[in-house]
């Protein structure tokens, strides 16, 4: 394994070329004659991913499109943008992860998978994800053969049960009918994120029932207290928290969007060298999380212009089956026996 000392923070880097190149090669087929739009606002972040695509020795095209040109945060999606993703093969967003930006990144992953792109993104990729031991320095085999392990168990049920809490006092119910689960190792279309490493899918949109203890994220949000959400027929009707602000912030998000109370996703992060407390984009790799805001991509009826994930990584997750409760996840921990 290759160290990268040059960059500062007090970690140990591997060889960030490799890692995200044998991502870019493995999971979303990058070849010869590739034509990819990098969006990015960070030179330093955008120089990794540069020399990552240089690693794999493949003759192509790189447009790299600098946000910060534009007024942020985004809320819609500049013509010069749409312009520089026509023809592309892949796109590779590599930007901050503002929540007003949320809308932006819906509207971005449509018009990129709109024009046939395989969309690999990144929003919030830090120079610390590319620490040595981190979640990019990952054998994608065998993270890929989990998943499949993981998706054939999680096939054999309709309803699960997921019990969260300090001492799981708190329960969700949920219901997936015969929607199919996805997996972010392998994208043949559509989009992932690097860091990779779940399984997840859309659950019906009128089933969850229950509560749910968040901790650690609140989508980009830390959360310096847990938030409990009450969910009712598929749609979220309460938000606690003993931090007001995030209180406020949270329930005054669900408001500005169609469809934003709606339950949009159920997920399981299987990437074992991810750290349940860093940004969103790598701590939902951890272990489980539910999302708000549907999206059609991950099998959703409706679609939503805000997505917004809550981590749950300290969940017992059961399915149910003929009435039968089978534990299926427990504290980060996948059970496929």
């Amino acid at each position: 394994m290759e160290i990268d000392t040059s960059v500062s923070g007090g970690y140990l880097f591997f060889n960030p070329q490799k890692g995200f190149a044998t991502a870019l090669e493995s999971i979303y087929g990058v070849s010869d004659e590739f034509t990819i739009a990098v969006l990015y606002d960070d030179d330093k972040i955008l120089q990794r991913i540069l020399d990552a695509i240089l690693y794999l020795d493949y003759e192509g095209v790189v447009r790299e499109i600098n946000l910060n040109e534009f007024e942020r945060p985004l809320t819609k999606l500049p013509e010069k943008i749409k312009e520089e993703i026509t023809g592309i093969t892949h796109a590779i967003n590599i930007f901050d992860a503002y929540p007003e930006e949320r809308p932006f990144r819906v509207k971005l992953i449509e018009a990129q998978t709109k024009a046939k792109a395989k969309v690999v993104h990144c929003p919030g990729l830090t120079n610390y994800m590319f620490r040595l031991n981190g979640p990019l320095d990952i054998n994608y085999q065998e993270l890929v053969e989990k998943a499949e392990l993981l998706i054939n168990k999680l096939n054999d049920f309709e309803e699960f049960e997921i019990l969260t809490g300090p001492n799981k006092e708190y329960s969700l119910k949920l219901n997936v009918g015969d929607r199919e689960w996805l997996t972010d190792l392998k994208v043949e279309k559509g989009f992932g994120n690097l860091p990779a490493g779940e399984v997840f899918i859309a659950p019906l949109e009128e089933s969850a029932n229950g509560t749910l203890y968040v901790e650690h994220r609140a989508g980009e949000y830390e959360l310096l207290k847990p938030v409990i959400i009450e969910w009712k027929n598929g749609e979220i009707i309460n938000i606690k928290s003993q931090d007001k602000d995030i209180e406020r912030i949270l329930k005054e998000e669900i408001e500005k969007h169609e469809y934003g109370s709606v339950i949009g996703e159920f997920a399981i992060g299987i990437n074992s060298n991810a750290d349940p407390k860093a940004p969103i984009l790598e701590s939902e790799k951890s272990g489980a999380h539910i999302a708000r805001g549907p999206q059609k991509d991950f099998g959703s009826k409706y679609q939503c212009n805000d997505h917004q994930d809550f981590l749950i990584v300290n969940a017992t997750i059961y399915g149910i089956l003929h009435n039968e409760k089978i534990k299926i996840y427990d504290k980060r921990k996948v059970i496929l026996e």
